[in-house]
């Protein structure tokens, strides 16, 4: 009462005509309208509930109609409220109002609570937009949380789309609940809707529910389904909705489906399960045979990243350790390379290249030298893009002589988006093959005729040849008057002008 008497004195002004005329000066109906002063919310609540307490079944055809001339903010705070009360004093008043007027969800929980086989008739009368809603309100207002009646009084409902809709709505509701019984009831009902669709998704909901029975259960299904090259759609989403509480359970329950139903749900989990559990995920997918490098593809065109993408963006120097003591051989190998190849493009690099790429040369430095070779370039570019190595000649003096360092020298290049700054480096750069690499480098991230004419400088004839081989069918593709043109006044042996023009 402090409170009200205290903000009393900042109540806001009734809008011109808010009061209906035709009530003169009934205190009643005054004080539905003043409520709306009041600025505070709870306290404005408040105060429509008392008023509408003193309103009579008699008062509410014409306070309706009025209110519903308002504005909009005016008429949507009043409205409801009015509806409600109208439904509470005259059931048959406010429901021949509502079949002649334009239903609301707010109109329709008002009815089916106070009439709820008023509601329903109506809604079996008309079949309209606001037919399902009706139906499933007044089922509640009727029945509760007793599915099994809403099922039963659903399925006795005349065949068609609304049965149909109402009696899958109750059967799902009913799944999240107490699945066994809704499934049993589901088995003996009949509908014309797509039984399997219908199942898919009872089932999903009683996994949110009952993840043991729901597992239990696809398991007897799986005869029935078939997988492809992405799994199947059912299992897949089952599995996921489980590990959402329990990864492992998901995984363990997973191991023992056919490899063509596990494979793909198994990958999407266990890369869920690094963001929380980095060396958990990665000790149970390499102990139970799960491919921790194989992108998780939701369709043929979208894929999110690999498990061992998500662990390396998690636990890094963890997950090298753990690759790193496996027995030395063929796999051990390429989780490492998969493993390196995942760092650069997911571990964060204010991480991995601290300390002068500490983290990063521990990785690379672990690999077996034909995958140092063949990663080098990539190593050198996702140096460069995150951040300038003022001398290119002393970085790459850490990789091994020859192919390695060159592959390194290209890629730091061409991850360069500075021209000036590239040539500063450039100029570092001694006559010879790491000048060479530089020029590789730079030619093959330009756009020809720039990229031509950078490989031109290089001095061996081969590596210069195979740089041109990586521009010039591309270019000629793109722009053939302008290469033809470069190929006829570039200084370039006479061979490889007939062939590229072949």
């Amino acid at each position: 009462q402090a409170v009200a008497a205290a903000v009393q004195e900042g109540k806001a002004p009734l809008e011109p005509g808010m009061m209906p005329a035709s009530f003169g000066n009934d205190e009643r109906i005054a004080r539905v309208f003043s409520s709306l002063q009041q600025r505070v919310e709870l306290l404005r609540k408040y105060e429509l509930f008392e008023a509408l307490e003193g309103l009579a079944a008699k008062d509410m055809a014409a306070l309706v109609k009025h209110v519903e001339s308002l504005s909009k903010s005016a008429s949507a705070e009043l409205l409801p409220a009015l509806i409600e009360r109208w439904f509470e004093l005259d059931v048959a008043g406010a429901s021949a109002w509502a079949k002649a007027s334009e239903l609301n969800y707010r109109v329709v929980q008002a009815w089916a609570k106070a009439d709820p086989e008023g509601a329903f008739r109506f809604a079996l009368e008309v079949k309209g937009t606001w037919s399902a809603s009706l139906v499933s309100e007044s089922l509640y207002a009727l029945y509760g949380k007793d599915s099994a009646a809403k099922v039963a009084r659903a399925q006795a409902l005349p065949p068609g789309a609304l049965r149909d809709s109402t009696l899958f709505q109750q059967l799902y509701n009913w799944s999240l609940q107490d699945p066994a019984a809704a499934f049993a009831a589901f088995e003996k009902a009949a509908f014309e809707l797509n039984r399997d669709a219908m199942r898919d998704q009872m089932l999903q909901a009683a996994a949110q529910r009952d993840p043991a029975w729901a597992l239990t259960k696809l398991g007897e299904l799986l005869p029935m389904l078939k997988a492809g090259v992405l799994g199947n759609g059912l299992v897949g989403e089952i599995a996921a909705t489980v590990a959402r509480t329990d990864p492992r359970k998901a995984l363990d329950w997973l191991s023992g489906l056919p490899e063509n139903f596990r494979t793909a749900p198994a990958i999407r989990i266990g890369r869920d399960w690094a963001r929380n559990e980095p060396m958990a995920a990665l000790e149970w997918c390499v102990a139970n045979g799960v491919d921790i490098t194989r992108a998780d593809w939701n369709t043929s065109s979208n894929w999110n990243p690999s498990v061992l993408g998500g662990i390396m963006e998690k636990a890094a120097p963890e997950t090298f350790a753990y690759l790193a003591a496996l027995p030395a051989g063929a796999q051990r190998d390429s989780l490492l390379e998969a493993a390196f190849m995942e760092s650069l493009w997911h571990t964060p690099g204010k991480q991995l290249y601290a300390d002068g790429d500490a983290m990063a040369w521990s990785f690379y430095k672990a690999l077996p030298s034909d995958a140092q070779v063949a990663k080098a370039f990539l190593f050198g570019q996702k140096r460069a893009l995150f951040g300038e190595i003022a001398d290119v000649g002393a970085w790459a003096g850490q990789f091994a002589p020859g192919l390695a360092r060159s592959n390194a020298i290209a890629g730091m290049m061409s991850g360069q988006r500075n021209a000036e700054q590239s040539d500063a480096q450039l100029a570092k750069l001694t006559a010879g093959a790491d000048r060479d690499a530089a020029l590789r480098g730079i030619a093959t991230s330009q756009p020809a005729p720039a990229g031509a004419d950078r490989a031109l400088g290089i001095a061996d004839e081969t590596v210069r040849r195979d740089t041109l081989e990586k521009i010039v069918p591309r270019w000629l593709k793109s722009d053939e008057t302008a290469s033809r043109a470069w190929l006829q006044s570039a200084a370039i042996p006479a061979a490889w002008r007939q062939e590229w023009l072949k």
